[in-house]
This record gives structure tokens, sequence and C-alpha cells, in this order.
């Protein structure tokens, strides 16, 4: 028995999050012998963030073996798939919320005294980052919500349930982090807004049927914007940054409710939209 996303009965998030990490041992060990390769990447990235392919790469190896082959085709077609998006306005949220929150970032740093170089937008840099954290956003998250997205909701509020995927989501990107020199407290402040994204990732997944493909833009949009800001990745603080994209997912989690993210305090009352392990329809394989 398999959903129509390709999620198979029984589907088990420690599997999925122990494959994940397992599959990302190889990126972290390969680091010392590449570290050279860092200065030519976005925001001098360690050669261990190629660990994005983990989470696709472990969807795909679980839902081949847990069901039917064809539910590895069926599962990266509902990730890349509009079906579902409530609105198209909805686009905006997904790609603009990221942006607004750095600037409003910018602002707040500039306030409290951060010396901060103007900004500049460089177009080659923009379109370089947009493809490779266009590919990597995609790639992980038809992992994180569409292996897991409906699944931990079965169990867990949406709230609790976004928690507990951006927690191990942060924790995933721990070893990326120290090898790219970050301090402690830059990490510790990284994972604190890493949880805080998520909560926004599973509102707009919620609020438009399980749709995977808005959380893939949010996911860009998120490292596209930090790429960029305020130059090259230049003066990006995660204390600050962190503290607006805290504020942001709480009022978020306050307006929509922490039960569903799907429920607005004081709009007319209209039907919720089902995550995908509720709304599609299961089929049997023979």
């Amino acid at each position: 028995m398999v959903m129509a996303d390709g999620r198979p009965a029984g589907r088990s998030p420690l599997r999925f999050f122990a494959l994940v990490f397992a599959l990302a041992i190889p990126f972290w060990l390969l680091e010392p012998l590449t570290e050279d390769l860092s200065a030519v990447l976005p925001m001098r990235l360690p050669t261990s963030a190629a660990m994005f392919v983990c989470p696709f790469v472990a969807a795909l190896i679980l839902t081949r073996t847990d069901a039917h082959p064809r539910s590895a085709r069926r599962l990266l077609r509902h990730s890349v798939s509009r079906q579902g998006i409530d609105r198209r306005r909805w686009y905006l949220p997904a790609l603009l919320i990221m942006p607004a929150l750095m600037f409003l970032s910018y602002v707040v740093a500039r306030a409290v005294g951060d010396p901060m170089p103007a900004p500049r937008f460089d177009l080659t840099s923009a379109l370089v980052a947009l493809v490779l954290f266009g590919v990597a956003g995609v790639m992980e998250e038809v992992g994180w919500m569409g292996y897991l997205g409906g699944v931990l909701q079965e169990r867990y509020t949406a709230l609790g349930a976004a928690t507990l995927l951006g927690v191990v989501w942060a924790v995933w990107h721990i070893v990326p982090y120290a090898q790219a020199g970050h301090s402690v407290q830059w990490i510790t402040w990284q994972c604190v807004l890493t949880v805080a994204l998520r909560v926004t990732i599973f509102w707009l997944y919620n609020n438009n049927a399980g749709n995977v493909l808005l959380a893939s833009l949010f996911h860009a949009s998120i490292n596209v914007s930090d790429a960029l800001y305020p130059v090259d990745g230049s003066a990006y603080n995660p204390v600050i940054s962190g503290a607006v994209i805290v504020l942001a997912a709480t009022v978020i989690a306050f307006l929509w409710g922490a039960d569903t993210l799907t429920r607005f305090r004081w709009s007319p009352s209209r039907p919720t939209p089902a995550p995908a392990s509720e709304s599609t329809s299961a089929e049997t394989f023979p």
C-alpha cells in the first residue's frame, strides 16, 4: 500500500534520519582534502556542503526499498508538481519572505551599530547562487518534506513536527559549519534560526496541501539571500538574523496556530488544506 505521492505506510523517520547522516559522513571526511575549493564557492562554503544530495538519495533508497519501484518516480513528480498550491499568491511568500527578513536584519544591524557595508547586487553572483541553491533546495526538500513532511504530522502537531525536523536539519549542518571555521556562538544561533526557518517551510507546505515545490523555492531563497547579504555573503550575522527569523516564525505560529499552521486567527472559516499524507488517496499496486 502506498500513497499517491509515493508514501508507503509505516515510513520511519528514524531510518530516514540515520541514512541521511550516514550518507553525509563521506562528505565530512573529504572536506579536509578539498578545502582549497571553498575559496571559489559562494559564501566560502565548505565542499562538504555538497551533502545536500543526501536527503534526496535517502528518500529514493527508502522509497524503492519500502514500496513499489514506481513509488520513487511518484515521489519525484509530487515534489516538483504545482498541484495543491492554494493560490498563485503563495509564490510571493515562498520567494520574498527570506529576502525581506534579511533586509530587516540589515536595518537592525545598522541600527545597533554593527559595521555593515553598503549593499551591492551583482547579477552574475545572483544567477550562480540561484542555480546552485535552487538545485540544492529541491534535492533536500524531496527528502525533508516530500518524504517526511506528512508522515511527521501523523505523529505530532505541525509545530512539533517542524521543530523536530528543524532540530535534525540544524544538527546535520553542524559539521560543515565547524569546517567553515565558524565560532560556537555563530553555529548556535545559526542552528536556532534553522529551526525557525523549518517552521516557515511547514507553514507553506501545510497551507498548500503538502506542496513540496513551495518548500523548495523557500529553501532556495534562504541560501540565495544569505549568499548575497549584503555583498556576496559578507557581514552575515546569525545572532541578529536569528532574532529576526525566530520572531517571524513565532508570529506565524501564533497567527496560524501550532496544531496545523493553517487556521488564521481572524479569517472567515474555510476548509483547512490537508498535508499530502492526508489529502492524497491510497493506491495499491499488484
